[in-house]
Order: C-alpha cells, then sequence, then structure tokens
C-alpha cells in the first residue's frame, strides 16, 4: 500500500454527497485510511465504536482503541490522524463525512458496520471475511495490485520512514516494542519525526 494508491481509493471512494457511493466502498475508504495513517492492523480498527472517534481542539481525529495486539496489560491507547489532505479533502473532513454517512448511529454503535440494505448494523463489526471479500473487489476494480489489509500498515510506516521520521516514533505510532518494525518499513533509509508528513 502506497500514499498513492490511498489517493486511487479516495478518488473513487469519496463523492462529497455521499448517497453517491456505496455504504461498503465508503467503509472501505475509512478502513484503508485508519491503517495507513494510523499505521494499525485489521484488527486494531474493526470494532471502533463512536464513542472511540473525537475530533479536537486541534482539528484533528483522536482515536482511542480499547486493545491491540501489543497491549498486553489491556490498558489502551490513543492515536491521533493528521488534518492533512488527501486530494483536496482533509482527513478530519473525511472523517465526519463518513460519519455522518452512518446516520443517527449510537455512541456504542462500531463504525466500520456490517450493512443491510445500505443502512449500517451498528451493533454488528464487519467481519475479516467480508472486509477482505470487499478488499478483493476494490483491488481487481481499481488495479491495486496485491493490496492486502495489512499492507496499509506496511505502507503507513514505510512512508513515514521515508519523510524522515524516526524509527522510535514509528514504533510508538504502531504500537510495535521490538525490532519486527524493521520488516514493516520497506525502505533502505529510516531517518528522523510522525503523523502531518504522511501526506
Amino acid at each position: 500500500m502506497t500514499k498513492e494508491k490511498l489517493e486511487k481509493i479516495m478518488e473513487v471512494c469519496y463523492k462529497e454527497d455521499f448517497n453517491e457511493v456505496e455504504p461498503e466502498r465508503r467503509r472501505f475508504l475509512m478502513m484503508k485510511v485508519f491503517c495507513f495513517l494510523g499505521v494499525k492492523r485489521f484488527n486494531d480498527i474493526q470494532k471502533l465504536k463512536r464513542k472511540d472517534v473525537a475530533f479536537g481542539e486541534d482539528n484533528r481525529v483522536k482515536v482511542w482503541m480499547a486493545r491491540s495486539k501489543t497491549d498486553s496489560k489491556r490498558e489502551g491507547c490513543q492515536f491521533v490522524l493528521t488534518k492533512s489532505k488527501i486530494g483536496s479533502v482533509s482527513v478530519t473532513d473525511l472523517v465526519r463525512w463518513y460519519l455522518k454517512s452512518l446516520g443517527d448511529i449510537s455512541e456504542e454503535a462500531f463504525i466500520f458496520p456490517v450493512f443491510r440494505k445500505g443502512k449500517p448494523v451498528g451493533s454488528q463489526a464487519v467481519s475479516y471475511f467480508a472486509a477482505r471479500k470487499q478488499l478483493v473487489k476494490e483491488r481487481e476494480l481499481l488495479g491495486l495490485g496485491e493490496v492486502t489489509w495489512h499492507s496499509g500498515r506496511i505502507g503507513g510506516a514505510t512512508e513515514a520512514s521515508k519523510k524522515g521520521i524516526s524509527r522510535s516514533v514509528i514504533m510508538r505510532g504502531g504500537g510495535w516494542r521490538s525490532s519486527a518494525v524493521d520488516s514493516y518499513i520497506r525502505v533502505e533509509d529510516a531517518g528522523v519525526t510522525m503523523g502531518d508528513a504522511l501526506l
């Protein structure tokens, strides 16, 4: 997954009037944004709820993750998305657009839900199987190559390194606690700070 592929997904899956985009495509776009910019795994974001997403005074999207693979103490953590733009739309405005498209959902509703007849079923998070099926479909339609759900995490770490963000900041941003981070950074030149530099 690269920044260019994320922009390609954005071109097709974003329309100012969200009703012009299938709900599954909107969900696909936002899940890819969260995986790439947050440097997160599918399982990290799959069960995020409406109450977990807030907008800070600095106009950045703040996301609370109650759990992750590396959170052995079950303390949870927060990650923050850049307010920079993908194409002509800021990430903050894109997240607001997506949440508005879900309608009046409860704070306990999943933000990446199952859809039935175009309506979100907030009590059911999309399964990996259903999300993978959508990914394969979009990959073929958009010519994305071998993009996987995990490649968003790889792409985010790689793009951050290309922009000069230090290994320690990438580790913190992606939740790595070991040298496993090195297998995600697919560039020779690891560099020097994360977030805004990704776009």
